[in-house]
């Protein structure tokens, strides 16, 4: 009976979704997704090469592409936002987390919808072009086979230094290498020619990939002073937008950041962004983003996006769930 309900719900919500502006209409707004590795097909999700968990086929982004462009959303980079959206139009901005190689598998796709995307990379990642620790732990299997949730739980809160150590004491120096171009980093050489790309923007998504939250305010200023430094002896200028790892952020974090210099960051907390933007705002420094999976339909997520109200919040009430949903956030 639970499943049923909620199935139902489901279904209304994406009738719903697709006459809300008719409804009920829809707050203008700028809608932030928070997306990781590519791959050119659905078979290289089984491969075992790379964490299928936030990873999305070229087909797949095409399809949230079209869907936002299809429902009269206009796609903006960093310098639109930053030059000021128009408050009476609805917006779309693409992210891309951790610096994969295969981000790069789009850009004919961006290029010729002339859609922006903003690349966030990881310092330690640039510097050594060691595999990323949750895809080696996809192939090896936890460090601790019986303690399997460490892979995912505290290993979050450790510093890179001591995970590599783990893996390497664990599965050896090998384990670290990357698979191939399916789960590497993206090389210097790379980094440079993507950095004067009219349409990519890069940002610094911190050294090792650590939460900031919770961290001193000391501690949290050399981890993101040193991807600033990686990245501009790279590119020639440092970054003016910041993604915290995990989308987790607290005051210390958040101030730190302003006094870096960082114009926007980018964190968790599935929300639309209320036009307009004031830059100098609080909000302006935690953007909520939407995550895509691969594993649910593509224009159903991209529908729910959109949704201040949910039919299906009444069937969660009913069940106690709670009524969850997006929201809009003003600043």
């Amino acid at each position: 009976m639970t499943n049923r309900l909620s199935r139902s719900a489901a279904s209304v919500d994406r009738w719903f979704a697709r006459r809300r502006r008719n409804l009920m209409g829809e707050h203008h707004c700028l809608i932030v997704l928070g997306l990781h590795g590519i791959v050119p097909d659905a078979t290289y999700l089984r491969s075992g090469a790379i964490d299928p968990s936030f990873v999305l086929a070229m087909d797949q982004i095409e399809a949230i592409i079209n869907y936002f462009l299809e429902d009269g959303f206009i796609p903006v980079g960093v310098e639109q936002v930053l030059a000021g959206l128009d408050p009476m139009k609805y917006h779309f901005m693409l992210t891309f987390d951790d610096g994969y190689y295969n981000n790069l598998l789009m850009l004919p796709l961006l290029e010729r919808l002339n859609v922006p995307a903003q690349f966030a990379l990881i310092g330690h990642a640039v510097r050594t072009g060691h595999a990323f620790w949750w895809d080696v732990l996809n192939r090896t299997g936890p460090i601790d086979p019986d303690n399997p949730l460490e892979s995912r739980d505290s290993l979050s809160l450790t510093p890179l230094p001591e995970i590599e150590a783990k893996v390497v004491q664990r599965f050896g120096e090998h384990s670290l290498r990357p698979a191939g171009d399916i789960d590497r980093p993206m090389k210097t050489d790379e980094i440079r020619r993507i950095a004067n790309h009219p349409l990519i923007t890069i940002a610094n998504h911190s050294w090792g990939h650590r939460i900031l939250q919770g961290m001193s305010e000391r501690d949290i200023e050399a981890d993101l002073t040193r991807t600033q430094e990686e990245l501009q002896n790279i590119t020639g200028f440092a970054p003016q937008t910041v993604v915290y790892p995990y989308g987790l952020q607290d005051p210390a974090v958040l101030s730190v950041s302003r006094r870096m210099g960082f114009k926007l960051g980018f964190a968790g907390n599935h929300a639309k962004i209320g036009l307009p933007l004031r830059l100098n705002s609080d909000l302006a420094m935690r953007l909520p983003r939407f995550s895509i999976f691969n594993t649910r339909s593509i224009v159903a997520q991209c529908e729910s996006c959109h949704l201040e109200w949910k039919p299906s919040w009444f069937v969660r009430r009913m069940l106690h769930q709670g009524m969850v949903g997006p929201k809009v956030v003003y600043s």
